[in-house]
């Protein structure tokens, strides 16, 4: 008896001293985890700007504040994150509200993709050191369902501990290894920010998929989009829709996305908020341009079927400035 719990008590111990190594190195990590630029932003910077842009990556890429400025003759700043969907974006919006000046005009970006409100979120381990802040924690709540099972909290935390994002999983489950363009250069310093991307979508293995897509929007997703208009209102600022135009070949993959688009203009229509949609706008997207090799084509704008690239993004954001100009100058502004 006496053998058993000895043997007991060392098995115990030598589980024991493992697993506390692996909670120091999680803590460790927690505590050295990349930070999100934006929501610090948010959180901790009191500056003022005229017009603020909230989003995904496809306003982070395609919103050059540079072009707005010179063009408004106001300040504008760009607020996004990779992969945000409505349900961040409302945090976001509100986290930034709540410590800083209102801005005169709030432009709110409606791709199709981003009305889901539950999980998986996309990075969902880079928030987990801003869950302390009662706002933020409020405002993600929708997800906290997907994330109750005891397993799957574990492996968030596994993901954490070895330090890679949504993004770079995702380039490592890719079966061609014949691309050669590269990942967005997260280490470049951005401009009020805006992070461009300065390469070329160079070959044609990087069409977008064939296989027909349903994008997942919920009708709560809609809801937090007019709760962002309510907002907005409440505080005297201008809300404005925002679109930016991906590929035309990307258009026929999914196959609700006009009907999520049209819910968006009617949303934006029923609530008299401006609407700048760029989705029938193709910069330079005709075919030779989507799958030449770099050496023959220098003037290529996009970097992937959905993203500018700076030479892209500066033309838009030509066309944003213009647009957006109509409601600045307007003395019939809603």
């Amino acid at each position: 008896m006496k053998r058993l719990i000895y043997t007991i008590l060392v098995v115990f111990i030598i589980a024991l001293i493992p697993s506390l190594l692996y909670w120091s190195c999680i803590r460790l990590n927690l505590r050295s985890v990349k930070k999100l630029n934006a929501l610090e932003y948010a959180l901790h910077q009191s500056n003022r700007h005229d017009i603020v842009f909230v989003g995904s990556s496809r306003v982070i890429r395609h919103v050059n504040p540079f072009i707005i400025d010179s063009v408004t003759g106001l300040d504008s700043y760009v607020l996004g994150v990779n992969g945000m969907g409505i349900v961040e974006s409302n945090m976001l919006m509100n986290v930034y509200l709540r410590n800083h000046t209102k801005p005169r005009i709030m432009v709110i970006n409606t791709d199709y993709n981003i009305f889901f409100t539950d999980g998986p979120l996309f990075n969902i381990t880079d928030y987990y050191p801003y869950l302390d802040d009662t706002l933020v924690y409020s405002y993600l709540s929708p997800y906290k369902s997907e994330y109750s099972n005891s397993i799957v909290r574990s492996w968030m935390i596994f993901l954490r501990l070895i330090g890679t994002t949504d993004y770079e999983r995702g380039l490592a489950l890719m079966p061609d290894l014949t691309r050669t363009w590269y990942p967005p250069n997260t280490n470049k310093k951005s401009y009020k920010g805006f992070l461009p991307v300065d390469h070329l979508w160079t070959r044609a293995s990087n069409s977008p998929t064939t296989q027909k897509q349903k994008v997942i929007a919920r009708e709560m997703g809609f809801t937090i989009l007019k709760e962002m208009v309510a907002t907005c209102k409440q505080k005297d600022i201008i809300p404005v829709f925002l679109y930016t135009t991906q590929h035309q070949k990307a258009d026929s993959i999914f196959t609700n996305q006009k009907d999520i688009m049209n819910r968006v203009k009617h949303i934006a229509d029923s609530l008299q908020v401006p609407f700048l949609n760029y989705e029938d706008l193709y910069i330079r997207s005709d075919e030779k341009y989507f799958i030449r090799y770099s050496m023959f084509n220098k003037t290529s704008d996009f970097f992937n079927y959905n993203h500018l690239n700076s030479l892209g993004a500066n033309v838009l954001s030509q066309y944003i400035a213009t647009d957006l100009n109509k409601y600045i100058h307007s003395t019939n502004t809603p």
